[in-house]
């Protein structure tokens, strides 16, 4: 053998005794058979192996509330990166983060603080270099030992002829529950019903489907029930009557119809003659509740040639039905008689609370009280949590035209606090007034008390707070050695829920720990535990691994040392290494530059980057879950709209009989969204279908289809509303998206009102707290980032054009108004379309031009709706007033319970400079800081009420 073949053949052994990675051997070979013609040997021809796991993660099996850790280790040359994703059900991955509810440590374990039922299911454990990749599988699975606890109760519903309707029924259980379905009592054997693991499913509802139903899930250890009332009407079908009414001159009067069915069409009669919306002396209103769509006429003031009999007629494609006939009179002798003294200008009641919220202590007696101006009470409800009570202890007196409720709680628990509603009704109307109840006293034990063995002196104790009695907590931990009699105090007044305990001795034997919390009303019972730690194994273990380095060590350096004198031996032998020649090795230096030295810029997460070496990255602003392959990346970065590259993952056109339409959820000037039912081979999945009206034109239908050639080259996001598919083969189209449950945001921050301006409860709200609200702007802002991104100005930015999915995941939705801007970079405002000027920065109102800083301006207004729970901007102004404020430099004020560095934000959106506006990206991580810095950013506590009473007219 040559000698330059023995000295490279030395340095791969050399390589292989001393590197911890046995792996290392496999260079020895390639170093054995160089061929003559190679004398010079290239370390990047070397085939390295793709990583190995030292270890696997382990299934686990934990209690709901408990702290998860998941092990994973690799090696490999280079070191291997370690990264976490979770599997959905249908296959698909999410990337885990550190985003609070996980955590991934550097050595690549996933830690789980507090297991939710929803972290149940398979992970996957990626160990990664750039000479491949290996995926360990994991499973968790979360149980509780005892009785089901409802995870979805079923509720009564009001169904239609021929819908489709999943009724869910699914508790938490373990051992898992088991389930069984009865109808009046007895065992289920209608036809169109079909009974699942966790629901029972109206394939088509009929008449015959009516009755009550009753849900069983059971265990061992007992079991828990719900009946629910199920009514299937025609389609149309009105399900509430106009009622008659007596009333005085000058009253106002309400009639009602409340209407199952689809793509309803309604009009309101008075003795045969159609009534229009242009009647000056009559409004007509519309509201959903459930299942049911409520239409009302409301007659401002009574006049004679007003009383008459109504009624309402509805009409669909499956037909035409009335309602009864309502009487609008005025009250004859005796019936005035036995009414008090009239009020002039007569109206429905005004419920006031005495205070909106009431604080009081566990075990007291509490009186919850309210004045309510009527003439006279007609019917009164009373609800907690939006929950009808029954049995209700309350009682009335009336003096000069008041009425006066109290309502009795006696002996107040913690499960008493709640949000309380008493409706109040007159011939005039229905009102109410809403109490927030807190109950406040000791704090409960902590729960789910573990400790792990981190280290023979370190042991890690946590816990799950209970209850923390509606004041500022804060926890103590003792320990003793079993047999012991004094307990040792470990820590004191520690605000978390973990913490390490040392221990010089050593942690060996059986250990009892305690943990109570504390606030200013007492001390709680102490939550404990018991387990038994094995210090001096693991000493002796670590000793044990101690002698095997060294051992190791010493081995490989004799072995070394005996090879090289014999290498020195050949050398001589064959003198065939000159005296001069020096062995070099060369090492590629790769410049990354000083990151430092550069200013922060907005980088686009889906362009394509390259580095010094010519290879292409990737790079990622830290929201999108998604991101674009590196051929459309390129073609954005380079300007081209058409998005060619992008790959279409599906066929998006369906056939429109796979699409059954259901009641309407929103209509514009010239569109219409309905809620519907997308059949495929796999299921039915509920969606929204976009459609346009009648009224549209040729110019309408383009955009509208525009929109869906825009959609279709998207990417899936988590704050973007996603397309699911199209019909575009007939004269009207569909654009299929996917539906949000809980309506657009607007609404849903106003349905909080009443409970929510009441009371800022932190993480005992009994509604939304202040992080809900932060987190619906970070959300709002990641979406919007990722709208920049792809270079999209949306230029209807606002709360109604955001939507709520389950969990309150906010979607930015409505594209009608969005254009592709890569080229212009603008866009000039053309047509006639209705302007959103509340909104609108100003410069697109004096100019007519809309960039994504415009859309920035925009969000500072969406977030002044936010923290004001959906009010007006710019409250008690015209559209010419907001235009003329803002020529002269005028910005909103910051609205009292807001913070100055929440405002700051919004100013610095409302600047008149576009290019002195933050970006998104930028919006997304200042907001993301603020709700992860668990400071009070919006103080609901202070709740103006002059924003609940801004009008909405002249919008």
């Amino acid at each position: 053998m040559d000698p330059s073949q023995w000295i490279k053949f030395l340095i791969c052994l050399f390589m292989a005794t001393t590197l911890p990675d046995v792996d290392s051997l496999l260079f020895i070979a390639p170093a054995l058979n160089v061929s003559p013609e190679e004398r010079e040997w290239d370390p990047e021809t070397r085939s390295e192996p793709a990583p190995v796991f030292t270890f696997r993660p382990q299934n686990k099996s934990v209690n709901i509330s408990a702290r998860v850790i998941f092990s994973c280790t690799a090696r490999g040359t280079p070191i291997p990166r370690i990264s976490w994703v979770k599997y959905a059900g249908n296959g698909t991955t999410t990337e885990i983060r550190n985003d609070g509810r996980f955590v991934v440590g550097i050595s690549g374990h996933l830690v789980i603080p507090g297991v939710q039922w929803a972290d149940e299911g398979r992970y996957g454990c990626t160990a990664q270099n750039e000479h491949g990749k290996v995926v360990a599988d994991t499973f968790l699975t979360i149980i509780t030992y005892g009785t089901p606890t409802w995870h979805m109760k079923p509720q009564n519903v009001t169904l239609y002829k021929s819908q489709y309707f999943i009724l869910p029924c699914k508790a938490y259980a373990y051992p898992s529950a088991s389930y069984r379905w009865t109808k009046n009592g007895n065992l289920i054997s209608d036809t169109g019903i079909k009974i699942g693991l966790y629901h029972l499913t109206f394939i088509s509802a009929s008449n015959t489907h009516t009755g009550w139903y009753k849900c069983l899930a059971s265990n061992e250890y007992g079991s828990i029930w719900q009946s629910v009332y199920v009514k299937v009407v025609s389609d149309p079908s009105i399900v509430i009557q106009p009622e008659s009414v007596s009333a005085l001159r000058g009253d106002s009067v309400a009639l009602s119809c409340g209407i199952v069915g689809t793509l309803l069409n309604l009009t309101w009669i008075k003795d045969n003659k159609i009534l229009r919306d242009d009647d000056t002396w009559i409004t007509f209103t519309h509201q959903t509740w459930q299942n049911i769509q409520i239409f009302s006429l409301n007659i401002k003031k009574l006049r004679s040639r007003y009383l008459g009999k109504y009624h309402c007629r509805v009409t669909n494609l499956q037909g035409s039905v009335s309602s009864k006939t309502a009487k609008v009179s005025y009250p004859d002798i005796e019936e005035r008689k036995s009414l008090p003294p009239p009020v002039v200008g007569a109206s429905a009641p005004e419920v006031k609370p005495a205070n909106q919220v009431q604080v009081a202590e566990k075990d007291s007696n509490v009186s919850l009280k309210f004045a309510v101006i009527s003439f006279m009470l007609s019917n009164v409800s009373w609800y907690k949590n939006g929950k009808q009570m029954h049995d209700v202890n309350f009682t009335v007196n009336y003096s000069n035209g008041t009425f006066y409720f109290v309502l009795a709680i006696p002996s107040v628990q913690y499960i008493d606090s709640a949000f309380y509603t008493c409706f109040v009704g007159n011939p005039y109307g229905v009102s109410s007034g809403n109490v927030t109840l807190i109950v406040k006293g000791i704090p409960d034990a902590p729960m789910n008390i573990t400790v792990e063995h981190i280290s023979p002196g370190i042991v890690l104790i946590s816990w799950i707070a209970g209850f923390n009695g509606g004041a500022a907590c804060h926890f103590n931990v003792d320990f003793k050695k079993s047999g012991a009699r004094i307990w040792t105090c470990a820590v004191t007044r520690i605000n978390t829920t973990s913490v390490d305990l040392k221990n010089s001795e050593g942690w060996d034997g059986v250990y009892l720990f305690r943990v109570t919390a504390v606030n200013r009303f007492g001390i709680s019972e102490y939550g404990t535990v018991s387990v038994e730690l094995k210090g001096n194994n693991s000493r002796q273990e670590e000793r044990n691994i101690a002698k095997i380095i060294i051992g190791g060590a010493i081995g490989g350096f004799s072995f070394v040392a005996l090879i090289l004198i014999l290498v020195l031996v050949l050398l001589r032998r064959h003198h065939k290494l000159p005296s001069n020649q020096v062995a070099s090795v060369s090492y590629a230096v790769v410049d990354t530059g000083n990151s430092e030295a550069n200013d922060h810029t907005y980088e686009d997460p889906t362009v394509t980057f390259k580095d010094t070496t010519g290879k292409p990255k990737e790079v990622s602003d830290g929201y999108s879950y998604i991101t674009l392959g590196i051929d459309a990346a390129a073609a954005m970065a380079t300007g081209h709209g058409e998005y060619a590259s992008v790959q279409q993952l599906r066929r998006w056109e369906v056939p429109k009989g796979n699409v059954r339409l259901d009641q309407t959820l929103g209509s514009g000037h010239f569109g219409l969204v309905v809620k519907g039912f997308l059949k495929s081979e796999q299921a039915t999945q509920v969606v929204a279908v976009k459609m346009l009206k009648g009224n549209a034109d040729k110019q309408q239908k383009k955009e509208f289809l525009d929109e869906l050639e825009l959609m279709k080259t998207m990417v899936p996001h988590p704050n973007i509303v996603g397309l699911i598919a199209c019909c575009t083969k007939s004269d009207k189209p569909f654009i299929i998206v996917e539906y949000c449950s809980l309506g657009n945001l607007r609404d849903y921050l106003l349905s909080s009102r009443g409970s929510v301006i009441y009371a800022n409860l932190a993480a005992n709200s009994l509604t939304l707290t202040c992080s809900d609200l932060l987190s619906f702007a970070w959300q709002c802002a990641r979406g919007m980032s990722y709208l920049a991104n792809h270079k999209l100005v949306h230029r209807d930015l606002a709360a109604r054009n955001v939507l709520m999915g389950d969990g309150q995941v906010c979607k930015i939705s409505d594209f009608g108004l969005a254009r592709d801007v890569y080229r212009t970079k603008q866009y000039l405002k053309m047509g006639k379309a209705p302007l959103p000027l509340r909104w609108m920065a100003i410069e697109s109102i004096f100019e007519g031009v809309t960039t994504t800083k415009s859309d920035v301006w925009s969000f500072g207004v969406l977030l002044w709706e936010i923290v004001t729970l959906g009010a007006i901007p710019y409250p008690a102004m015209s559209k010419d007033e907001v235009i003329e404020q803002l020529r002269i430099g005028y910005r909103m004020t910051k609205p009292s319970f807001c913070s100055d560095e929440l405002y700051a934000i919004m100013w610095q959106c409302w600047q008149t400079d576009p290019e002195s506006r933050p970006t998104f990206l930028e919006l997304g991580k200042t907001l993301h800081r603020l709700k992860t810095a668990q400071k009070l950013a919006i103080n609901l506590g202070d709740y103006d009420r002059s924003y609940i009473n801004a009008t909405e007219a002249d919008q």
